[in-house]
């Protein structure tokens, strides 16, 4: 899972791009960029310093677009594409209970190809939503690596996201507990692909209603 996260001035112009969480045994430099390999020599980080200069992003949680595909390509020969696994996936509420005696509840989400069962203590969850599901192997925007956990002696196979979790501000989106996907989005998508499609809809509307 490649995630991307860019903030010129908090981050001193870097480009934070995390493929995994395995511990980094060797680091390589070479020009502007800094990366790290694992046991097995497969990548863990890469850092571009001073980005601005090499490219025109904008800042929070990115995406792996082309030109962030080709300086990397260009510059270390590395396809960042082979590293780049759709973890984040659009969901169904197909089963909501609430575990007796605390705010969580016990959910089953359809992903299209498995069920997956997730305990959420998000106050808006509720039976039938769409939702943005973490798999197990997901890296979040901060780091935070899902694993499979047990609460409440209930197993928990990923997480479902809210907008602060994946860094989002598009006020097309509730701002408060688990993001509620519009009922077009399809089950088993993957949420960055059709997130980033839905943008670029979006914008393009309200770009043509101000004309």
């Amino acid at each position: 899972m490649v995630t991307f996260f860019y903030n010129k001035s908090t981050l001193n112009d870097t480009l934070l791009i995390s493929i995994n969480n395995k511990p980094t045994i060797k680091v390589n430099s070479k020009n502007n960029f800094t990366y790290g390999v694992d046991s097995d020599n497969q990548l863990t980080f890469i850092n571009i310093f001073e980005c601005s200069k090499l490219l025109q992003i904008p800042e929070g949680y990115l995406f792996l677009d082309e030109p962030i595909k080709k300086l990397i390509q260009d510059n270390l020969q590395i396809d960042l594409s082979k590293y780049d696994i759709k973890t984040f996936k659009v969901g169904e509420v197909v089963k909501c209970e609430i575990i007796p005696n605390t705010h969580l509840h016990i959910c089953k989400i359809n992903i299209k190809n498995k069920v997956l069962p997730i305990v959420c203590g998000a106050e808006n969850i509720a039976l039938g939503l769409k939702v943005v599901v973490a798999q197990i192997g997901t890296i979040m925007p901060n780091g935070l690596l899902i694993k499979p956990n047990k609460l409440m002696n209930y197993e928990s196979m990923g997480m479902i996201c809210s907008k602060r979790e994946l860094l989002i501000t598009d006020r097309q989106f509730n701002d408060e507990g688990i993001i509620k996907l519009p009922n077009h989005f399809n089950v088993g998508d993957d949420f960055m692909n059709v997130y980033k499609n839905y943008l670029l809809v979006t914008k393009q509307f309200f770009a043509r209603s101000f004309d």
